[in-house]
């Protein structure tokens, strides 16, 4: 416990050091900007919804594959590798501080675009699961890589995958295509922070989300494993 308490302080360190969490707060301060330019349309639950999955939660997976590649150039891995350290204690490191970073950052987004009142169980409980899916994502993609831009070459796919249960979302389709899509649970978690949800959507919703984090996990486990940790 010690061990990975004194992990997620460096990991929370490099996150500062790295100007990440800076961004977030940039980013954030721009999404405040557009929700009050366009406060006088009306509703604008969706459009929080799309946001905030955006970014922090999407971000994550980026921010998770820069953090990797970073102590890869420092060659901070390869003493890791040969150290007691595991690599799931590594993983979850960086998870959990990503994922801090990603509910404050989300919060700070909900309270001034909506307000104070929304169901904060479901909240962030759709921000934790698609925190932790993406970061597990991004872990997943990046062993293979030397370069920022290799990264971004394999994860774009991916996002454009995870962004198609938007659709549905704008009551552009049929959401029974989509349920099979990772990202869908966590999109209809934080809807249903802000709106009512049918009871089976719900326990899709929490029962896929479960499954996603832990799928998405062991993806990221084995490709440090065969890559960094062999």
């Amino acid at each position: 416990m010690k061990t990975f308490s004194n992990l997620l302080r460096w990991d929370l360190v490099l996150l500062h050091r790295n100007q990440l969490v800076v961004i977030s707060a940039v980013l954030v301060g721009v999404y405040l900007g557009l929700f009050y330019l366009l406060k006088e349309l009306g509703s604008l639950e969706k459009i929080l919804v799309l946001l905030i999955f955006n970014d922090p939660v999407v971000t994550g997976l980026l921010f998770a594959g820069v953090l990797v590649l970073f102590e890869k150039d420092q060659h901070t891995l390869e003493a890791l590798a040969v150290s007691p350290l595991s690599p799931e204690a590594y993983l979850w490191s960086k998870a959990v501080s990503l994922t801090i970073v990603a509910l404050g950052t989300s919060l700070a987004m909900a309270w001034a675009g909506y307000g104070w009142q929304f169901n904060y169980v479901h909240f962030v409980v759709g921000v934790i699961s698609a925190s932790l899916t993406f970061i597990f994502v991004g872990c997943w993609l990046v062993p293979p890589t030397n370069s920022f831009n290799q990264f971004l070459v394999r994860c774009i796919p991916l996002l454009i995958l995870m962004a198609l249960p938007f659709i549905p979302f704008f009551e552009a389709a049929s959401p029974m295509w989509f349920y099979p899509i990772p990202s869908y649970p966590g999109i209809l978690l934080l809807q249903a922070a802000f709106e009512e949800l049918s009871f089976s959507l719900l326990v899709y919703a929490y029962c896929y989300a479960g499954l996603t984090i832990t799928g998405t996990y062991y993806l990221a486990r084995n490709s440090f494993r065969k890559h960094i940790w062999s």
